[in-house]
């Protein structure tokens, strides 16, 4: 096992008997033994190709191991969730959650998980994976918006996207309010 110098999350199984790992430079999740830190095994990272899966977290019984963080999925445009059942040794879906990396993740008493995000935004997925909450940022995003955001000479009037990439431009002028 590799601990970089870069962001590591860990997260111990409800029963303590597993850690999983999940590196801020790497698609891949370990999951460590809780008694002595031997390597046990990898879920499937097989179509995570860039990105990370930093945040980990266990289902609250332990049955399903989450991951989540800068990994994107161009099938589903969001940054997703990555689930995988038997503790991480079984199937896996990608659950879609939001459009920033995803950087914390927590399981919910009777089942679920809730989730918060950089840009930021929270939701919430329930036992069934279905998105039950999800609050979206309620800030502009100037991301990516070099050429649209722009400022008058005299810096009366600014011009910018509410959303990342210059989406959803606005115009404000003091002078016309």
């Amino acid at each position: 096992i590799h601990f970089p110098g870069g962001q590591t999350a860990v997260n111990f199984s409800p029963d303590s008997s597993k850690i999983a790992v999940g590196l801020d430079d790497s698609t891949k999740v370990d999951v460590l033994s809780g008694k002595d830190l031997s390597y046990l095994y990898s879920p499937d990272s097989n179509g995570v190709t860039g990105g990370n899966l930093v945040a980990v977290s266990w289902a609250s019984d332990g049955s399903s191991l989450y991951a989540g963080g800068s990994y994107w999925s161009s099938s589903l445009s969001k940054r997703p969730i990555r689930k995988w059942t038997d503790g991480g040794k079984g199937r896996y879906v990608d659950l879609s959650a939001t459009d920033n990396t995803i950087l914390h993740i927590l399981p919910l008493k009777h089942g679920g998980i809730v989730f918060s995000s950089h840009d930021p935004a929270f939701g919430i997925f329930d036992a069934y994976d279905r998105k039950a909450i999800y609050k979206s940022p309620a800030i502009a995003d100037h991301r990516d918006n070099r050429k649209g955001f722009l400022i008058s000479y005299d810096g009366s009037t600014v011009q910018f996207g509410y959303e990342a990439f210059g989406i959803s431009p606005a115009r404000f002028s003091i002078s016309d309010r």
